[in-house]
C-alpha cells in the first residue's frame, strides 16, 4: 500500500485540534502518518499532542522553538514526511472518512500525468454545523483556468504525488496570504494535471481568526503572484489578452471580500480599478449579481446580505448609470437571500418580512422572476443537505400572500435545481442519480426533456454499464 503523509501546521490551537486530528485519524484508509509541526504555542499543545502520540503510532509531533510563520511550519512538516502522497490539513478544519481512499481511487483511474487530486469542500461554523457547499469543481488542465482565476481549488482538499511536490519545489513565504494559489499554478504549469472527486470530503471552519480573514494581506500577495507570472515572457507572449480581464476578476474577487468584512473604502477602490480593465462591466449586473451577490454576499463570511448591497452602491462610481438604474432589484435580491437564509433556519417569519421588503425594493419582482429562479437555485443547491429540492419546495409554501405570483415559478425552480444535480451526478459518476434527476426534473417542467444536454448525459447513463464500482461515490 501507498503511504499517505497528513501535514497538519498548527499554532495555539489546542481547542479545536483534538476534532482535527480525530478526523485524519479515522480515515478509512489506514497506511497514514499524521505530522503536527507545532510553530511554539503557548497553550497546552504539547501535553494534548503527547497524548495523541502515546495513543497513536501513526502521529508525529514536532515542536519548533521559534515561530517563523505559517509556511515555516509547514515546510518542517515536509521535512519529516515519508509519504507516496501529501495531504494538508490546517489544524482547525476536518477530514471526512473517506477522503484520502476516495482521492487515491481516483488517482488510479486518471492519467499518469495527474499530480494532484482535489475534492469538494463545505464551510462549518467554530462548532462544526455545516453552513454550504462547493458544486461541480474543475479537472483536467487547470493552468489556464486559474491563470484566469477561475477555477476554485481549496488546497486543504487536495492530495498531492510526492513526485509533483519535489518537481514544483515549496510554498513561497514572499506570498504567503496566497502561497496555495501561486503553488497551484506553478504546478499546472509544470504539465501537471487535477483529478476531482465531486464530493463535499473537506470542512474549511469559518471563525474570526482565520489567517485568511487578513483580506489586505491576500489582496497584495495575489496581485504579486499574478504580476509575476504575467511577467514571464511565455505567458506574456501567448496570454497577454487574458491579462485585463484576469485582474478585473482579482480586483472583483477583493470587492467581494471587502464588502462582506465591511470595509467598503478598500471596495471602492478595487470597484474602480475593476471598472477600468472592463469597462463593459459598467452594462451588466452578471458580475455585481453572479459573482458579488450570489458567491460573497450569501457566502459564510457574510453576516448582513443588505449591508452588502448598500456598502456596494455606495461604492460605486457614479459614471455608471446602467447599474444604479438597477438598485431596487439588488436590493430586493439581498432580502430575498436573506429571507432564503431565515427560512433555512427555522426563522419563517423573518423570512417572510424580508420577501415583503423586497417586493417593497422592487415590485416588479413577479413580473420578471428569472433573477429570483436563480437566486433561489443558487442557494439551494449549495445547502449541506441531501435534497435541496425538498427545500426550495418548501420556500413557495411558506411565501407571503403578498408574493403569490412568485409561487408559479415553483416548478421552474425544482426542475432547474434536478438538472443541476444530475449534471454534478455525472460528474460524481453516480449513474442511477443521474437517470433520478432527470426524470425529476422532466416531471417538474416537460420542456426539460428539449435541452440536448441533459438528454445526453440521460441516456449515456443508460447505456454505459456500469463504472467501476471503485469509482462509485461512497454516498
Amino acid at each position: 500500500m501507498s503511504k499517505v503523509s497528513i501535514l497538519i501546521p498548527t499554532y495555539n490551537r489546542a481547542d479545536l485540534l483534538p476534532a482535527t486530528l480525530d478526523s485524519a485519524l479515522s480515515q478509512t484508509y489506514r497506511d497514514i502518518e499524521v505530522i503536527v509541526s507545532d510553530n511554539a504555542s503557548t497553550d497546552n499543545t504539547p501535553e494534548l499532542m503527547q497524548a495523541y502520540v502515546e495513543r497513536d503510532h501513526r502521529v508525529k509531533y514536532i515542536r519548533r522553538s521559534l515561530n517563523e510563520g505559517p509556511i515555516v511550519n509547514y515546510s518542517t512538516a515536509w521535512n519529516a514526511a515519508v509519504g507516496d502522497y501529501v495531504a494538508f490539513l490546517d489544524s482547525d478544519d476536518l477530514f471526512h472518512p473517506t477522503k484520502i481512499e476516495r482521492q487515491l481511487q481516483a488517482f488510479g483511474a486518471r492519467p499518469s500525468d495527474t499530480g494532484f487530486v482535489h475534492t469538494g469542500f463545505c464551510y462549518i461554523d467554530r462548532h462544526g454545523k455545516p453552513l454550504s457547499r462547493t458544486v461541480m469543481l474543475p479537472e483536467g488542465d487547470l493552468f489556464e483556468p486559474l491563470l484566469r482565476y477561475q477555477a476554485p481549488i481549496w488546497f486543504g482538499a487536495v492530495l498531492f504525488t510526492r513526485k509533483c511536490i519535489e518537481r514544483t519545489g515549496w510554498l513561497d513565504a514572499s506570498v504567503a496570504q496566497a502561497a496555495d494559489v501561486d503553488y497551484l499554478l506553478r504546478a499546472t504549469r509544470l504539465g501537471y494535471r487535477a483529478g476531482c472527486v465531486q464530493e463535499a470530503l473537506y470542512s474549511h471552519r469559518h471563525h474570526g481568526n482565520n489567517q485568511s480573514n487578513n483580506i489586505t494581506g491576500l489582496a497584495k500577495s495575489l496581485f504579486t503572484i499574478y504580476e509575476r507570472i504575467y511577467a514571464e515572457p511565455d505567458v506574456a507572449a501567448k496570454y497577454k489578452p487574458w491579462r485585463n480581464y484576469t485582474f478585473a476578476n482579482l480586483h472583483l474577487d477583493c470587492v467581494g471580500r471587502f464588502l462582506a468584512s465591511g470595509q467598503y473604502e478598500s471596495a471602492g477602490w478595487h470597484i474602480a480599478q475593476a471598472l477600468t480593465l472592463q469597462p463593459e462591466w459598467k452594462q451588466t449586473l452578471q458580475p455585481w449579481v453572479q459573482s458579488l451577490l450570489y458567491e460573497y454576499a450569501l457566502g459564510p463570511t457574510c453576516d448582513d446580505l443588505v449591508a452588502f448591497v448598500g456598502g456596494l452602491f455606495d461604492s460605486l462610481p457614479q459614471d455608471v448609470p446602467y447599474l444604479l438604474q438597477h438598485r431596487g432589484l439588488v436590493f430586493a435580491l439581498a432580502h430575498v437571500g436573506t429571507g432564503l437564509r431565515a427560512f433555512y433556519s427555522g426563522n419563517t417569519q423573518e423570512g417572510r418580512d424580508h420577501i415583503v421588503c423586497a417586493l417593497k425594493h422592487y415590485p416588479e419582482l413577479p413580473n420578471r422572476p428569472a433573477e429570483f429562479i436563480e437566486l433561489v437555485c443558487h442557494f439551494s443547491s449549495k445547502l449541506p443537505v441531501d435534497d435541496p429540492g425538498h427545500f426550495a419546495s418548501s420556500i413557495f409554501d411558506q411565501l407571503p400572500d403578498s408574493a403569490k405570483q412568485l409561487r408559479g415559478v415553483r416548478s421552474r425552480v425544482l426542475s432547474k435545481i434536478n438538472l443541476a444535480r444530475a449534471f454534478y451526478a455525472w460528474a460524481a459518476r453516480d449513474l442511477p442519480r443521474v437517470r433520478r434527476q432527470v426524470i425529476a426534473a422532466i416531471r417538474h417542467r416537460p420542456s426539460a426533456a428539449l435541452n440536448r444536454g441533459v438528454m445526453s448525459i440521460f441516456t449515456r447513463s443508460i447505456a454505459i454499464p456500469a463504472f467501476n464500482s471503485s469509482l462509485q461515490p461512497s454516498g
